[in-house]
């Protein structure tokens, strides 16, 4: 994603640019394996910054004001995942960070069930660690913060946009956010990132 020629100093966005497109703010909770997912999405008709903060829900709101002060964006979202966060905390986040307006993309149990269902439509409750194993079955030298999985798995995007579609029709019988296991919605934003590529 070039952002090159658009943000100045202190990530300001340089005025008298001739054609306006939107600035997207993408936070992640990993500081390196969404990170480096969102930043190799070829956009050319937007202007995306992605950050990743190595921190949970419960805290990524507040990183994603620290940027807003600096920068008015069009979009916010943010990304993480339920894992060992308090079913409450969990559910009280995704609920603030809709209230301020921007865009919650959560996964339970881990971000790695967005790269899972590229595979293959899981609606089995699973931890982390069986989601990793089933995900080491698919891609056995997988490990965490690996650099090209966009790369490795954009041939088999629209197949994990089918199946996190379906995920998400049988688990909105679901009132409670943390409960929705296996669930992702990271697909809202791949959706939205590849209206904005060449």
């Amino acid at each position: 994603m070039s952002r090159k020629g658009y943000f100045g100093k202190k990530g300001k966005r340089r005025k008298n640019t001739r054609e306006i497109k939107p600035l997207i703010l993408i936070v992640c909770e990993g500081e390196k394996t969404e990170k480096y997912y969102f930043d190799s999405f070829e956009v050319s008709n937007a202007y995306v910054k992605v950050e990743g903060e190595g921190r949970g829900a419960n805290v990524l709101l507040k990183a994603a004001k620290k940027y807003f002060k600096k920068e008015k964006f069009d979009q916010v979202w943010l990304v993480f995942d339920k894992d060992e966060i308090d079913d409450q905390k969990f559910d009280e986040s995704i609920k603030e960070i809709k209230k301020k307006g921007y865009n919650p993309i959560y996964s339970n149990p881990c971000f790695e069930l967005w790269y899972l269902l590229h595979f293959v439509f899981y609606q089995t409750s699973l931890s982390k660690e069986h989601c990793l194993r089933k995900l080491k079955e698919k891609i056995p030298e997988y490990e965490k913060n690996i650099g090209d999985m966009y790369e490795r798995l954009k041939d088999k995007m629209k197949l994990a946009i089918k199946n996190a579609e379906n995920l998400e029709k049988q688990k909105k019988v679901i009132n409670s956010y943390s409960k929705k296991n296996p669930y992702t919605n990271v697909y809202k934003l791949v959706e939205e990132l590849r209206k904005y590529e060449r």
